[in-house]
């Protein structure tokens, strides 16, 4: 029996991990629930304080934004 990860192909499944990662530390750093994959908001918010984990954060938000590039202009 397959897994939903199983189907995906390593890309799709390395998007989701970074989403996933990104919205995990969202949360610990107290941003809602429903703006945790939010990159700009989140962004945004990150100018605001010195959280501990803000360099993975922003690494994140950077490697996301790119591909969301990268599939509008497919």
């Amino acid at each position: 029996m397959s897994t939903l990860a199983d189907l995906m192909n390593p890309e799709t499944r390395n998007i989701l991990e970074k989403y996933k990662r990104l919205s995990t530390l969202a949360l610990e750093m107290g941003i809602e629930k429903d703006k945790t994959t939010d990159l700009v908001y989140i962004s945004d918010k990150l100018k605001k304080t010195d959280y501990k984990h803000k360099e993975e954060i922003l690494n994140l938000i950077e490697k996301l934004s790119k591909i969301k590039i990268s599939y509008i202009f497919l």
